[in-house]
């Protein structure tokens, strides 16, 4: 049984029980490899994904090292201004 917590697009994922992910684990790869990611649900417990490693490459390739690189703008950053001052009085400390 998948969490209600998780994001809807996981439904969307080829289902897996751990037993039957255990017994036909290379089913389970085989198909992370030509199908997509695998949900593998544990009783009880937050299910996995099992995904491919171009997959795994994909999500993670572009990822900032560090909150720092994630802040800093890219060549083309615009700051933009509001066009209409704010409706409420600035905050005062």
């Amino acid at each position: 049984m998948i969490p209600n917590d998780l994001p809807s697009g996981v439904t969307a994922l080829s289902r897996w029980d751990q037993q039957d992910a255990k017994a036909k684990f290379s089913e389970v790869v085989r198909r992370a490899r030509s199908e997509g990611p695998q949900l593998v649900t544990t009783r009880g417990g937050k299910p996995v994904v099992v995904l491919s490693v171009e997959d795994y490459v994909a999500l993670t390739e572009h990822r900032p090292a560090s909150f720092h690189d994630l802040l800093l703008p890219g060549d083309d950053f615009e700051p933009v201004r509001a066009e209409e001052p704010a409706g409420h009085e600035p905050f005062s400390l």
